[in-house]
């Protein structure tokens, strides 16, 4: 069956993001929460297919959690998603000392390379999350030459390979059914795992959402909105 190839697929890859990615997860956890304990924040700005929803107001997620949002590009081409991507850092409420991490599988778009340039620039620490084998076979659109990876200070590696669908099908030319996805979702919630037993650590305890379906969910998810309003976290 295709969907035990799929499955396989998708062990192997758990397996190595688990040897191979939980080292520098829970370093940018550290340095996260450390943020967040001084009155900084977390932003995520994703340009992939899932992070931008899977990881906000989830049960068992953090209200602390902030997105990111690209402004509207007013010209065509490269230069206007450079322009958005100043527009959207000299607009928003990041600070000097705040995380973000900055998803694309490939890492060659220039919006969120000159994101993560102009970020970087106001002193926030940039996390690409991004496929290493994908973009360092893929050529960078930005004027720099350089991707994701070469434009942050931390990289989580997905894992996924060049071209991000797995599994080669006879009578099919193209191959089937993506990573990216699981990949990025799995290495998501790691970080958020690692982030709140850094917090924990440093005694900082993060406000935690419930499930609306939950009894009293709603009111649960109002009241975790209101302490993270009250604390920051």
């Amino acid at each position: 069956m295709l969907a035990n190839e799929i499955l396989a697929e998708y062990r192997h890859l758990m397996l190595a993001i688990e040897q191979r990615q939980l080292p520098v997860i829970d370093k940018v956890a550290s340095i996260a929460a450390e943020s967040i304990a001084a009155g900084g924040s977390l932003y995520i700005h994703d340009r992939g297919h899932l992070l931008n929803f899977e990881l906000f107001h989830r049960s068992g997620g953090l209200a602390l959690l902030k997105s990111l949002q690209m402004a509207t590009a007013v010209e065509e081409g490269e230069q206007g998603e450079i322009n958005a991507a100043e527009q959207t850092v000299s607009q928003s409420a990041l600070r000097e000392g705040d995380v973000l991490i900055l998803g694309s599988v490939s890492g060659r778009a220039s919006s969120v390379v000159e994101l993560a340039m102009q970020a970087r620039k106001q002193g926030v620490i940039t996390v690409a999350l991004t496929a290493m084998d994908y973009t360092s076979q893929t050529p960078s659109l930005h004027p720099s030459g350089k991707r994701l990876f070469e434009a942050c200070d931390y990289i989580f590696d997905i894992m996924t390979l060049k071209g991000d669908a797995a599994l080669g099908v006879e009578g099919l030319e193209e191959k089937i059914l993506p990573t990216s996805g699981i990949t990025s979702a799995v290495v998501g919630w790691c970080f958020v795992a690692q982030l709140i037993e850094n917090m924990l650590r440093r005694g900082v305890v993060p406000s935690v959402y419930r499930s609306v379906s939950m009894p009293n969910g709603k009111e649960q998810i109002e009241a975790t909105d209101a302490r993270f309003k009250e604390l920051g976290y």
